[in-house]
């Protein structure tokens, strides 16, 4: 992929990622990402309104008017649903919040008690624009118990900042560990 294509997709999942005084650190979507979106949005506009203007045949305008009206889903579904998308951890528990306006999601792991970490990729599904490999984290507790979380595509374009920070405070990492044979 050509490198100013590929800087131009890193901006649909820019982050700024701080350290809180309490040792907490916050991933959370910044005006980067927000104005990627803004910009897919004006360009699909803009075009959708220029091919209702030339085009004279009564079908192609009926699909610039359609392709209009799909492309204000950016500004009243996803960029309110990217200016909210973050994720805090803790020592504790990583806390991830996604979703749009309309359908809430929050999810809360506890990382008390974790005997590993874990990670699985899929060899057959891509999961975002930028072709990061669809992961699934496996977080393996001492009782035996497993919880599972796959990662959004926000979440996977910053896990290895968060998966150093898990390590970084004691946590076993798998996939990190260097391994002598």
């Amino acid at each position: 992929m050509p490198i100013l294509f590929e800087q131009i997709l890193h901006k649909f999942y820019a982050a700024s990622i701080s350290v809180g005084l309490d040792g907490s650190m916050l991933v959370a979507s910044n005006k980067d990402r927000l104005m990627a979106w803004g910009m897919i949005f004006c360009f699909v506009t803009a075009l959708s309104l220029t091919s209702w203007l030339c085009w004279r045949k009564p079908y192609a305008q009926k699909i610039s008017i359609a392709v209009l009206v799909m492309s204000l889903s950016i500004p009243v579904v996803v960029i309110p649903s990217a200016l909210k998308e973050y994720v805090h951890v803790s020592p504790e528990q990583i806390t991830i919040d996604t979703g749009s306006w309309y359908k809430q999601s929050t999810k809360v792991i506890a990382l008390d008690n974790l005997h590993v970490l874990r990670r699985d990729t899929s060899d057959y599904m891509v999961s975002n624009l930028i072709g990061d490999d669809y992961v699934t984290w496996h977080f393996e507790r001492q009782d035996g118990s497993v919880e599972s979380l796959i990662l959004n595509d926000f979440f996977s374009a910053h896990s290895m900042a968060i998966v150093h920070y898990i390590r970084d405070r004691g946590h076993p990492v798998k996939w990190l560990e260097v391994q002598y044979y």
